[in-house]
């Protein structure tokens, strides 16, 4: 069984071939995600990225390139900030997500535009309590508080099954 720890830095993890794009304690590969992948097609049983995607280059073209390496049935779990975090916008960050962002990959019309097709097996989204009151909230940082009233989105997880 083949297990992918995409983009690991320093979160080593047992059981996976942790990659990263620098060389450190515990990488065992390194690669450039926004390239193709050393893995044959459907290779690979499941991967890992956690905070990861919303720095590479184009996500559309990782994720084409995750399924590719994927076998059908194999699982991808991806977190990324949310984008009512403040931790989404880190100049280090090129793209922002939300709850809905894994859709385009896993509706037929969709994803039949881009080429890779998965199912959505989980969604969560993990909180921050406020640290501003709704007033303020609702004043300087322009947040919908009705639809969200004890806090803001912190990240987003996401579990995708290859089809």
């Amino acid at each position: 069984m083949l297990k992918l720890n995409l983009g690991c830095g320093r979160d080593i993890r047992q059981g996976y071939v942790n990659v990263d794009y620098i060389a450190g304690p515990g990488v065992d590969v390194v690669a450039d995600i926004n390239k193709r992948l050393q893995w044959d097609d459907q290779s690979v049983d499941e991967v890992l990225m956690y905070h990861v995607l919303e720095h590479t280059d184009d996500p559309v073209k990782v994720m084409l390139e995750i399924h590719r390496i994927v076998r059908p049935g194999g699982v991808v779990e991806i977190k990324v900030p949310h984008r009512m975090h403040s931790d989404a916008y880190s100049i280090y960050h090129r793209h922002y997500f939300d709850e809905n962002s894994f859709n385009d990959l896993c509706q037929t019309g969709g994803s039949a535009e881009i080429g890779c097709r998965f199912e959505i097996l989980e969604r969560r989204i993990y909180w921050q309590h406020a640290v501003l009151s709704p007033w303020h909230m609702r004043k300087y940082l322009r947040i919908d508080t009705s639809r969200w009233p004890w806090g803001t989105p912190k990240e987003v997880t996401v579990r995708l099954k290859r089809l």
